[in-house]
């Protein structure tokens, strides 16, 4: 009686990642290995050891030179649009087919950096923590509503950003893009020239740009910051390297904007405020950090999790993944891994 192949292993970081998906998983005769999404690259790298499939649902970060340490590792799904954050890709063709979930998560994002605009001009965080300190505060705060808002980025979040602000809370958008949005002229929304234009024109500038290292390293620093003003609100829920961290310390510490909330950190898990390097974290509540949580609801992460799934199934059974990473350099053919470079 010939010997039934073995099956796959499949490692999935991140303790939320949905059962059902899992066992649909389990069903095309996969094992799944669900691990903490807090790990650093080292210990995922071991736990994928002999593994088939990754999905990366965690916070980790994968440089390009753990692949080359995992010889039977195929298919690699990331559980975010904004894959650059979280993997290197290797920098020859590799026989891992490398993908992701682009859009899955635009509106929790979207709704999570609304949230974090109206904790920034409500504070809501800083006015619960003084009544549980026993102080009672009558302080006047700013408003979203018929704010001034500025949008860098107009990709899936910074549209939805705008059409929650716009419709719910009489908002006046501007914003900047890094390439013309034609489909936006008929929105309402009002174009700016640069970003330092934009953060003269508004109240609070939401960041929901792509992050490419190298490229939009710092690209809110000293003059942008200066730019938007002393009563100026900057919300990030897109990668902290976009904000110069020395020029966002300077502008809190001589209150040269208001406030400012990201979600995620420069370095994760993060430090503590006496170990941080960039001097921030104790800079709280004037800056709110979240633990890189926006996307993180029950139908984003079902949405971002049955996208990761469907890419590891196509690769499984020799088709092309529905959402392969554009930049990755990759050899096709079979499940695998043999074939040619494409």
């Amino acid at each position: 009686m010939p010997t039934p192949p073995a099956r796959k292993r499949v490692v999935v970081t991140g303790t939320s990642f949905p059962p059902d998906v899992a066992t649909a998983l389990r069903a095309h005769g996969l094992d799944v290995d669900v691990i903490p999404g807090d790990l650093g690259a080292d210990s995922v790298a071991t736990a994928l050891d002999g593994a088939w499939g990754y999905i990366l649902g965690g916070s980790e970060r994968m440089p390009s030179e753990a692949w080359a340490r995992l010889p039977e590792l195929r298919a690699v799904s990331v559980m975010a649009t904004g894959y650059r954050m979280f993997i290197q890709l290797p920098g020859s063709p590799s026989s891992i087919r490398f993908t992701y979930t682009p859009h899955a998560n635009a509106n929790a994002v979207a709704e999570f950096t609304v949230a974090l605009a109206l904790d920034r001009l409500r504070r809501v965080t800083e006015l619960g923590a003084e009544v549980a300190a026993g102080r009672w505060s009558e302080a006047v705060t700013g408003s979203l509503i018929g704010a001034r808002v500025g949008v860098a980025g107009m990709g899936h979040i910074g549209r939805a950003v705008s059409g929650m602000v716009t419709r719910s809370f009489g908002a006046e958008v501007a914003y900047w893009n890094r390439t013309a949005r034609p489909e936006l002229a008929g929105a309402g929304y009002t174009r700016a020239a640069s970003l330092a234009d934009l953060c003269e024109r508004v109240d609070v500038l939401v960041l929901a740009m792509a992050y490419a290292p190298g490229e939009n390293d710092g690209i809110v620093g000293g003059a942008e910051l200066a730019a938007l003003g002393q009563h100026g609100v900057l919300v990030n829920a897109a990668a902290p390297g976009l904000v110069d961290p020395a020029a966002l310390r300077k502008a809190l510490e001589t209150d040269r904007i208001s406030a400012a909330a990201f979600d995620g950190y420069y370095q994760e898990p993060v430090p503590s405020p006496e170990d941080d390097p960039y001097g921030l974290l104790r800079l709280h509540p004037r800056l709110l950090v979240t633990p890189h949580c926006a996307s993180l609801t029950r139908q984003a992460i079902q949405r971002m999790a049955e996208m990761a799934a469907a890419n590891l199934l196509a690769v499984l059974h020799g088709g092309d993944p529905p959402n392969a990473i554009p930049a990755a350099v990759v050899v096709t053919g079979h499940a695998d891994g043999s074939g040619s470079p494409t």
